[in-house]
């Protein structure tokens, strides 16, 4: 039953979050085996892991920033490492495992023929299911009668999730005392240790859940949990279920290939320990053991809150003495695909998994403001307030027609959803602070006009800026002083062209230049994806994928209209973070090259290859100042000699626009128009 209280409904104790990239549609989530262990160019840590929009959708933001190297993260898990390893026969551990998930989803309402996400562990028939039933039993007696688990090791894992989440104690931490309990196991078995604690737990969970209607013990344990009323809202729980089976079908896939490695026939026989082979090998399994660690910890508190807690509503006490952001937005169906939503949702998602921070002492309420009212938008309100894992409303009649006026007039609000904050006393303190959220992450909190101000007045037109941590690389590029290249398009020909008189200049140069693709901004999905695979199979250079990509142009727009609010009309043409902002959002094709974080040099892509290609003409003075900075002085020099250009600036008509915007190319004040373009071009 919702619990109402003052008009605010508190939302369930909900699983949110658990995809790679859990905010993006499905058809863009990635998984934590190819994230973890395929580790291509451009590729990013899924689960809780990295430094950028990935990693921030398991608390790893802009706030959090120990972990920005990844370098330093491998360095403090070989920390947790000792020598003297014990190592279990881990192969029949698994098989007994495998059929605890699988059949989680065997028996379940909903989930009737297994869950497609497991698929691949067992038979999708009866008779498949009894003889992989029968052939795990087997498997149990012979592990019984041959291995003996290290039942007080599983027993603390247990206990430093269960103890550690209910106090709020961020998921890094309770990984690395899990690490410290298992120190002296080998790579693969402190993996498989850490999952028959989560298989234990999730399998008793899932047993009280299937006998409890015929069995009185089961039936009297399953009250004194509140799971018959988990089993009533299974049908709002299912896509949250969904989210959560995905992500231990991807645990299971990381560590099944964690445990293949080191059972490979042969292995030291045909290896040498100092091999490319078996050094790719130790570096990369640590870390991937971290993030698995990681995701099992996740996944083991939601359960734990499931069976802990079962459905209760969180009431407006919530709400006091903490920031409240209001969420408005119109009753949409695509509401949940936007990037509003997506943007809200990651910083949720991040202050739950880091209850404790100061940084997180906020809550959400969804807003929705209606015109007229009718059944099929009440059943829309329903659908939409399940999906969230803020509070709500109760129900959109709550908010009179003053009310809503109010907003409208005085807020502006014209459907685009916003978010206003509340400081601790109910005072406006922000009208609109989504896109200071999607800049700075975390380190936006109290998430005022002042805080943002303040942000800008620190921040410089800089490589740390446009890319944030989207890069897992771009720390250790920094640290070696190398010269870095952004650019975008999506003329494949162009690119062709551009990376090639790219490399070549950098030969010439002496330089190691690493280029990173990051797509454009007005381009289609399929387009850019499209690019994305012709750029990897003709290894042209590194290339962010398409969910980092959305990200990486979301962040420019967002970068505009927060900017926005603190440059005049007649400062715009003077500054540098504005220009920087309006070029690239601007350009079609375009390159961006840096060394450091202050030395840049940017131009739209017919200047940058001229110059590119008229490299022995600047060559001289690149020895005198330097390979960026003489490049950035040839390319002013060709932006004054060539033909006049101009470019042309298309953004959505939403938050503070400046009254005028200067070109990138000549500086001349922009004309201003108004063009409707349908959301599904």
């Amino acid at each position: 039953m919702d619990t109402k209280i003052g008009g605010i409904k508190a939302p369930a104790q909900k699983l949110g979050g658990f995809g790679t990239t859990s905010l993006l549609p499905k058809s863009e989530q990635q998984s934590l085996s190819s994230r973890v262990l395929g580790g291509g160019d451009g590729r990013r840590f899924g689960v809780g892991g990295g430094a950028g929009f990935g990693g921030r959708l398991a608390g790893e933001g802009r706030g959090n920033r120990a972990y920005g190297d990844e370098s330093e993260l491998g360095r403090k898990i070989l920390a947790t490492h000792h020598e003297a390893e014990e190592r279990l026969h881990v192969m029949p551990i698994l098989q007994v495992i495998d059929v605890i998930f699988y059949r989680a989803t065997a028996d379940l309402p909903g989930f009737n023929q297994g869950h497609e996400n497991f698929s691949r562990i067992g038979a999708q028939t009866q008779s498949d299911l009894a003889a992989a039933d029968e052939k795990t039993l087997r498997s149990a007696i012979a592990l019984q009668d041959t291995i003996e688990l290290p039942t007080r090791v599983i027993s603390s894992i247990s206990c430093e999730v269960s103890c550690k989440c209910a106090t709020g104690v961020d998921v890094d931490t309770i990984v690395m005392e899990i690490l410290q309990i298992i120190k002296h196991y080998n790579w693969d078995s402190k993996v498989v240790l850490a999952l028959v604690s989560f298989a234990v737990i999730f399998g008793e969970f899932r047993l009280v859940l299937q006998l409890y209607p015929t069995n009185p013990l089961a039936k009297a344990v399953a009250i004194l949990k509140q799971l018959p009323e988990v089993m009533e809202h299974l049908g709002a729980l299912k896509p949250k279920l969904d989210a959560l089976f995905t992500l231990i079908s991807e645990i299971l896939d990381v560590t099944k290939k964690i445990v293949e490695f080191y059972e490979l026939p042969g292995r030291n026989e045909y290896f040498a320990a100092d091999s490319a082979e078996m050094v790719a090998a130790s570096s990369h399994i640590p870390t991937a053991v971290y993030w698995t660690i990681r995701s099992i910890v996740v996944s083991t508190t939601q359960i734990l809150a499931l069976t802990g807690m079962g459905i209760e509503y969180v009431s407006t006490d919530d709400l006091r003495r903490k920031i409240v952001a209001l969420f408005i937005t119109d009753i949409d169906p695509q509401l949940s695909h936007g990037q509003e939503y997506a943007t809200l949702q990651q910083m949720h998602l991040e202050k739950r998994l880091n209850l404790t921070r100061t940084e997180s002492q906020y809550e959400v309420v969804w807003v929705p403001i209606v015109d007229f009212w009718s059944e099929e938008k009440n059943r829309l309100f329903e659908n939409l307030r399940d999906q969230m894992d803020w509070h709500s409303v109760h129900h959109p009649s709550v908010v009179s027609p003053v009310v809503v006026r109010f907003i409208k007039e005085k807020w502006n609000f014209n459907k685009k959803p916003m978010l206003v904050v509340l400081d601790m006393q109910g005072k406006i303190v922000h009208q609109n602070a989504i896109h200071m959220m999607c800049i700075w992450g975390s380190l936006a909190y109290p998430f005022t006009t002042n805080k943002e101000k303040l942000l800008w007045e620190e921040s410089s037109w800089s490589l740390d800026l446009i890319v944030d941590n989207l890069e897992p690389s771009m720390g250790i590029w920094l640290q070696e002083g190398k010269h870095i290249c952004l650019y975008g398009g999506e003329d494949i020909e162009w690119i062709r062209r551009f990376t090639r008189i790219a490399k070549d200049v950098a030969r010439e140069a002496g330089i190691t230049l690493e280029l990173l693709y990051v797509g454009r901004r007005t381009a289609k999905e399929r387009t850019i994806r499209g690019v994305i695979e012709k750029i990897q199979a003709e290894n042209l250079s590194r290339t962010l994928d398409w969910n980092l990509i959305w990200y990486f142009w979301l962040r420019l727009e967002s970068m505009w209209q927060s900017k926005g609010q603190f440059t005049s009309s007649e400062n715009v043409k003077n500054d540098p973070i504005m220009q920087g902002i309006i070029a690239l959002l601007s350009y079609d094709q375009w390159a961006l090259f840096s060394r450091g974080l202050t030395e840049m040099a940017k131009a739209n892509g017919e200047h940058i290859f001229k110059s590119l290609t008229e490299h022995g003409r600047w060559k001289a003075r690149e020895v005198e100042i330097g390979f960026v900075p003489a490049l950035d002085e040839y390319l002013r020099q060709i932006q004054i000699d060539a033909p006049h250009h101009c470019t042309s600036l298309l953004l959505p008509a939403t938050g503070a626009m400046p009254e005028s915007v200067s070109c990138s190319e000549c500086g001349r004040l922009m004309e201003r128009y108004t063009m409707f373009r349908c959301c599904l071009d």
